[in-house]
């Protein structure tokens, strides 16, 4: 099973993604699909809304450098934790991936207006998730891997 971070006194130096999705399955897919994809970074995950926000809320946190979630998670919802994130003064800008089993245009149009990168539906065909990995990676690298390069570079 993919960990849930532990915040260990110091700031995280490398770059990860928080998952934030109830159902195990999913997760461990996903993580089977980015790896064969080619990532190479950290993935965290926790299965409720209220462990990611308690985790994203620590003092002081240690910030993913992406974020891909659930709508639809136990204890709160995902898009109450968006909103939530998109208030908070030092987890605002990090980049967000919206995920669902039961696609909305409600939702995606809310998840739009709280800036988010993308809104899917939850892909169940292997080749569909493979595609969704691939893009994944791609956002990873256009907004992360070359800001915290730069930002190593400038050290």
């Amino acid at each position: 099973m993919i960990p849930e971070p532990a915040y260990n006194g110091a700031s995280s130096a490398k770059p990860y993604i928080l998952v934030i999705e109830d159902s195990a399955s999913d997760i461990r897919l996903l993580d089977f699909c980015l790896s064969a994809n080619g990532f190479s970074g950290n993935l965290f995950a926790f299965q409720s809304g209220t462990k990611a926000r308690d985790f994203l809320w620590s003092s002081p946190p240690m910030l993913p450098s992406l974020i891909l979630m659930d709508i639809h998670l136990p204890e709160m919802e995902g898009i109450d934790l968006l909103e939530a994130i998109r208030l908070h003064p030092f987890l605002k800008d990090i980049p967000v991936i919206v995920w669902t089993g039961q696609y909305s245009h409600h939702e995606a149009e809310i998840c739009r207006n709280l800036n988010t990168l993308e809104y899917f539906e939850k892909p169940i065909d292997v080749n569909v998730l493979n595609l969704f990995a691939e893009r994944m990676i791609t956002r990873w690298e256009q907004f992360v891997v070359a800001e915290h390069e730069e930002k190593a570079g400038k050290k």
